[in-house]
């Protein structure tokens, strides 16, 4: 499976772990299967996306279209892992409308540092 969707810390962050090749089509459905636990949630969420093992995007602009989830209302934060630096570039490019507050690590353990932080500072 090229994602995985699963909750980090339980009613609060959601992780989507990305593998191999993000394709439009695929982030359609992740886009889906995040929207759907956004619309399910009674609380704001904060968004791990782990990018570590993702395959570098051709086409991010594509992608871009099918992230619906970055304007939900209850998504907070969207907290990047990823050292690749093209894919940062399409990350900061696919985000940066995002009604979410978006972080980049080089790190999953350093993103998960920086929520545990968040979370920790601000009663989330």
């Amino acid at each position: 499976m090229p994602y995985e969707l699963v909750w980090h810390i339980p009613e609060k962050v959601l992780k989507l772990e990305i593998i191999g090749e993000y394709t439009p089509e695929i982030a359609k459905e992740a886009n889906d299967c995040i929207v759907e636990e956004l619309n399910r949630s009674a609380t704001p969420l904060l968004l791990l996306m782990d990018a570590t093992q993702m395959a570098r995007p051709y086409r991010f602009q594509e992608i871009r279209a099918t992230q619906h989830f970055m304007n939900h209302h209850k998504l907070r934060y969207i907290f990047v892992a990823t050292n690749d630096k093209l894919i940062r570039l399409s990350i900061v490019i696919i985000f940066n409308l995002s009604r979410a507050f978006v972080q980049l690590y080089g790190t999953a353990e350093e993103a998960q540092q920086a929520i545990e932080t968040r979370i920790r500072l601000s009663n989330f």
